[in-house]
């Protein structure tokens, strides 16, 4: 159960109570906070986001605006809201997602449309 040195925690905004007992008896912890994805990254940390939400992604970038040094994303592309969305008003919707969509740099994986956001 220690193989890692550092606190991990899972966080999913629909984690139920079983699946929160069930991450906790693993010995990681599971937050019961409804903070609406914005989780400040402190420390080098991994936001695994895989189909969230535009908003979501644009509530953890925002939050750490200054830190997004400390994050890798492994998510939707990015950069992909780019190209399929150019309606400036989802631009002002989520303008940190779009700011961060052009600047960061993306690994794509070979099978799917998920890249990973360093």
């Amino acid at each position: 159960k220690q193989w890692y040195q550092r606190r991990v925690r899972v966080y999913d905004p629909v984690l139920g109570e079983a699946e929160r007992q069930l991450i906790e008896e693993q010995g990681l912890t599971a937050p019961k906070m409804g903070d609406g994805c914005h989780r400040k990254a402190v420390v080098p940390t991994l936001f695994y986001m895989i189909h969230c939400s535009k908003d979501m992604y644009d509530s953890v970038i925002s939050a750490n605006k200054g830190t997004l040094g400390n994050c890798v994303i492994i998510g939707n592309s990015l950069q992909g809201y780019l190209t399929h969305n150019t309606d400036a008003s989802l631009i002002n919707e989520v303008p940190d997602l779009f700011a961060a969509a052009s600047e960061s740099t993306e690994q794509p994986h070979l099978l799917t449309d998920r890249r990973a956001h360093v």
